[in-house]
């Protein structure tokens, strides 16, 4: 998935002069010419990069770069948690507004991009969440989106299980992993689509016979929610 923010710009030689500004710039941080500040990952990954050209983009970084007390001393900076590949990812977009999302790496990419501040990248991982949900993984999607606060995904995940619950009840094997008041809020909502109570039923005893022994002890509560079911 790429984004290009400038599909309208002035033309120059038949190529667009604002892409031709985020080339050059990406160049200059792949020669190491000019940059001012370096960035190192736990893994070993070092990146040369220009303060003022991340801080147009990450509100963690400009803060970082320009406070008072770090404006001077905050050049050689050590980043936890982040990966190389992350990163190089993630400066792509700050250089050339594009980046690379894929199913192994949208999730990864939305946590650091949350954490170093730059909005647009999450917000490109949690459309292409959106896009790649099916049975197998919009319960983890959901709750992945939960954890990290991106509300209207979480929505849209909620709404995808609902409305699915037929198939996501019988094949995912995200639902058995569940915890009892996660489940019991799915069974019991009104916009739950199943069929019939028995439909609800059999969901119960699957989530149950993953874990008999440390979930027994919930069938009287989970079966409120069936009786309660409103079926379609």
């Amino acid at each position: 998935m790429e984004l290009n923010q400038h599909r309208s710009c002035s033309q120059h030689g038949g190529r667009c002069m604002i892409a031709e500004v985020l080339v050059s710039q990406n160049e200059l941080r792949e020669e190491n010419l000019l940059c001012d500040a370096v960035l190192r990952l736990e893994d070993g990954g070092v990146f040369p990069v220009h303060r003022v050209i991340l801080s147009t983009c990450s509100a963690y970084f400009r803060k970082l770069f320009t406070s008072t007390l770090n404006t001077s001393e905050k050049t050689d900076i050590l980043l936890h948690g982040i990966s190389s590949d992350l990163m190089s990812q993630i400066l792509d977009y700050v250089y050339l507004r594009k980046v690379d999302i894929h199913c192994d790496n949208a999730r990864q990419l939305l946590v650091a991009a949350e954490y170093l501040c730059i909005g647009a990248v999450t917000e490109l991982c949690c459309d292409f969440l959106e896009d790649t949900m099916d049975l197998d993984n919009c319960i983890g999607i959901m709750r992945f989106a939960r954890c990290h606060f991106c509300a209207d995904l979480e929505a849209h995940a909620r709404s995808f299980v609902l409305r699915h619950f037929v198939q996501v009840s019988q094949q995912s094997g995200e639902l058995l992993e569940l915890p009892v008041e996660e489940l019991q809020e799915i069974i019991t909502s009104e916009e739950l689509n199943a069929e019939d109570e028995e439909t609800v039923w059999e969901c119960i005893l699957r989530w149950i016979n993953h874990d008999p022994d440390n979930r027994k002890g919930h069938i009287a509560g989970l079966l409120k929610g069936v009786r309660e079911t409103r079926t379609t």
